[in-house]
């Protein structure tokens, strides 16, 4: 009789470990801050943080927009218009959506990106997404005890987006980036995803 089929070895486990690839250091002077252009009218989740997660294949149940806050869950969103001008917030996969949209802020513009791209410049070094969450609150939350919760000096105005009565959170959090990543990241890596991970968008 034949013999029975053998078990597949893993071979990751054979693999000998890889530092994290290399970021190009010196293009980063020539990045912007997440800065929106004036008049600005972006598709938001069709850009980087959109094309960024949609390469990485996120597993099965990876939150994505659902309509307003929610439970998450779905695939990525669009960018159309909605009924009052305005663009719709549900775009970007949860895990990357920035804090304006996560607020329900209906106007943005490219800022939307570079937040995305800030995410993604940090998942490079740390191996796994900065801000896995399953709910806009859980987001919001998890965000707030990374990069401190605004006030009206670091964020005019966060106070009157439609959701921030919703998701604030219960308390307010210290800024506590460069602790967290620290150890982890390139002193100029570092410095990027404190410009990025701007709560406001205009900054």
């Amino acid at each position: 009789p034949p013999p029975p089929p053998s078990t597949p070895l893993p071979l990751l486990p054979l693999l000998p470990p890889r530092p994290p690839p290399p970021f190009p250091l010196p293009l980063l002077p020539l990045l912007p801050a997440r800065r929106r252009r004036p008049g600005a009218r972006g598709a938001g989740g069709r850009g980087v943080a959109a094309a960024a997660a949609g390469r990485r294949g996120l597993p099965a149940g990876a939150p994505g927009p659902a309509p307003g806050p929610s439970s998450g869950g779905g695939g990525g969103g669009g960018g159309a218009d909605d009924d009052e001008g305005g663009l719709t917030v549900n775009v970007i996969t949860l895990w990357y959506r920035p804090p304006e949209l996560l607020l329900g802020q209906a106007r943005y513009g490219p800022a939307v990106d570079l937040w995305g791209a800030g995410c993604v410049l940090v998942e490079l070094f740390l191996g796994k997404p900065l801000f896995v969450a399953k709910t806009e609150a859980e987001a919001i939350t998890k965000i707030f005890q990374v990069i401190g919760s605004p006030t009206e000096e670091s964020w005019p105005g966060h106070t009157q987006l439609p959701y921030w009565p919703l998701l604030r959170p219960a308390q307010a959090y210290p800024a506590r980036l460069r602790e967290l990543l620290g150890a982890r990241l390139p002193a100029d890596a570092l410095d990027l995803a404190g410009r990025l991970l701007a709560a406001d968008p205009a900054r």
